[in-house]
């Protein structure tokens, strides 16, 4: 794709567009070890800690090849769920889209701007046109939210179909903001699942070691 300038970009562009507007810097790691993880483990899973799940595309073309991700193709799809990604996902998966974390799923791509290309984001099954604009951090705080439980189990049910989406794949992360803490928490969807299951007085030698996440105490605001 191509800005207003000639310039090109694609998907990890505009991942790496969405990381550096929005998220924390990883100088600012929170360390998962010993009391440290308690304390992460603790903040993950608090009542006050909101969860948003993107993914990215170059542009808003390339949302239809999510398709392949859960099985549709034009070899194994019946005449009756041909169509685009929301339409088939509505009629093939009704428990996905109306879970309660699927308004928190979100995919995140560029569109052309004045000065160069910009960032637009659109819940994952709805109707392209009805993406919003994101290029401050008060607009990825309005975006739908979810809770730690509610995204943990939508997560379950999109890798029963999906296959394992908790492997660290490029181009998905959860974020989390703690208002209240003033927090913001960036990881991937194994580390999210994983961090679960650590338990913080287990011997250290025989925990399974992770990415560290990646977590600030700057407000967004």
């Amino acid at each position: 794709m191509k800005d207003n300038n000639g310039n090109h970009w694609w998907e990890k562009t505009v991942e790496y567009a969405f990381v550096l507007n929005f998220l924390p810097s990883p100088g600012a790691a929170f360390p998962l070890g010993g009391k440290s993880e308690k304390e992460f483990g603790d903040l993950l899973m608090s009542v006050g800690t909101e969860y948003r799940l993107f993914e990215f595309k170059a542009e808003r073309k390339n949302i239809q090849d999510e398709k392949e991700k859960w099985g549709f193709t034009k070899e194994n799809l019946s005449p009756e769920c041909q169509g685009k990604l929301h339409e088939i996902l509505q009629k093939t998966y009704p428990h996905i889209v109306n879970h309660e974390a699927h308004k928190a799923h979100w995919i995140v791509y560029g569109v052309p701007g004045k000065t160069g290309f910009e960032l637009a984001a659109q819940v994952y099954s709805a109707d392209t046109k009805y993406a919003q604009r994101l290029s401050s951090k008060e607009e990825l705080e309005n975006l739908d939210h979810t809770s730690y439980s509610e995204m943990l189990d939508y997560l379950f049910r999109m890798s029963e179909i999906r296959g394992n989406i908790g492997d660290g794949t490029s181009g998905l992360c959860i974020v989390g903001v703690n208002g209240e803490e003033g927090l913001t928490i960036s990881l991937s969807a194994r580390e999210f699942r994983k961090i679960r299951d650590n338990k913080p007085n287990q011997n250290e030698d025989n925990v399974e070691k992770f990415p560290q996440p990646i977590i600030s105490r700057q407000k967004m605001r």
